[in-house]
């Protein structure tokens, strides 16, 4: 098939060019993204100001503009500097749409062929999936539909603008293409805080993305792929949650890194807000199971009905405390929500 790439009018973003500097403030600035501290400060931020607007509103002023920035670097320090960036044809658009589909089939099973390897041969490893899993647990409604219009189209957009179109554009013209390739791979593995069998998965993803753009040489090819990608793993989420509606809810959203299952966010009007839990709690053991970390978590309240009162054990500043938490079904706590908001 002949390469979708136009050329008569404004530059793309393949034929652009960084200075060196340019390419060290960005991957600063993605480190800076990244740091632990940072992550926890926002978080702190979010929480303090959820009662004063909405959660949604809160996750926008955060972190919106940092994702921005992934897009308005690249953009404005490309050279020849004040080229317009490329515009695709309508012919370009309608050949990358039907390409892209069956390159995302291909990368997802390339992802999940990794899983089952790691799964078969480390099965102590964590691969990160605690967040997916955690969205399958969320009720239907507009916090979830946001999530997924960000992880669908708005991520995508961004990090296949940073990472594939700056960053190995910026690195395939300073070394062998196959460098820049598992090099930009690995950045982009290590921007997501997933432990290392996860990191390993979303790189594998990483190489795929620069082999769909480095063969149809338009940033078009990346960001669809991406998304039909991300689009297949939403549909699994919304099957679910629609499919198990009746299915029981605490209302934590716990830590997915390190070791235990710190609590990063109670959900308003849950069974976890009403019993008392709060961002920090460390916990141990909920009913009759043993808590080591997030995923653990999940898959114990799998094992429980809506109306069941479970004890939950957590460490709170040193000292351990304990609490009976009434379920409730993931319908139930999004009527309660849309209640809140009529």
């Amino acid at each position: 098939m002949t390469r979708s790439i136009d050329r008569h009018e404004g530059v793309a973003l393949w034929d652009s060019v960084w200075s060196l500097r340019v390419v060290v403030l960005g991957l600063l600035g993605l480190l800076g993204l990244l740091l632990p501290a940072l992550v926890r400060g926002l978080t702190a931020l979010a929480q303090s100001w959820r009662h004063l607007v909405s959660g949604l509103t809160v996750w926008l002023i955060v972190f919106v503009p940092p994702i921005l920035l992934m897009v308005v670097l690249p953009l404005v320090t490309r050279q020849p500097r004040g080229a317009p960036l490329l515009r695709p044809s309508k012919r370009t658009l309608a050949i990358e749409l039907l390409v892209s589909l069956p390159i995302a089939v291909v990368c997802l099973v390339v992802v999940y062929f990794y899983i089952e390897i790691v799964t078969r041969y480390a099965p102590e490893s964590r691969m990160g999936t605690a967040s997916v899993e955690g969205m399958m647990r969320w009720p239907s409604g507009p916090v979830l539909y946001s999530f997924l219009f960000f992880m669908v189209i708005v991520g995508p957009i961004c990090e296949e603008i940073f990472f594939r179109g700056f960053l190995y554009n910026a690195f395939r013209r300073r070394m062998p293409a196959v460098v820049a390739v598992v090099l930009q791979a690995v950045i982009f593995g290590f921007s997501h805080p997933y432990p290392m069998a996860g990191v390993g998965s979303v790189t594998v993803l990483g190489v795929c993305l620069a082999a769909a753009y480095h063969w149809r040489k338009t940033i078009l090819a990346p960001i669809l792929v991406h998304a039909f990608f991300n689009g297949l793993i939403a549909l699994q989420i919304l099957a679910v949650v629609h499919t198990n509606a009746d299915m029981a809810v605490v209302g934590i959203g716990p830590q997915h890194d390190g070791v235990g299952c710190i609590i990063e966010s109670v959900t308003d009007h849950s069974p976890a807000a009403e019993s008392g839990l709060q961002p920090g709690d460390d916990i141990i053991e909920f009913g009759d199971y043993s808590i080591l970390n997030s995923e653990h978590l999940y898959t114990a309240v799998r094992l429980y009905n809506p109306g069941d009162v479970v004890t939950v054990l957590f460490e709170r500043d040193g000292k351990t405390w304990e609490v009976d938490v009434e379920l409730v079904s993931r319908q139930t706590l999004a009527e309660r929500w849309k209640d809140e908001v009529e």
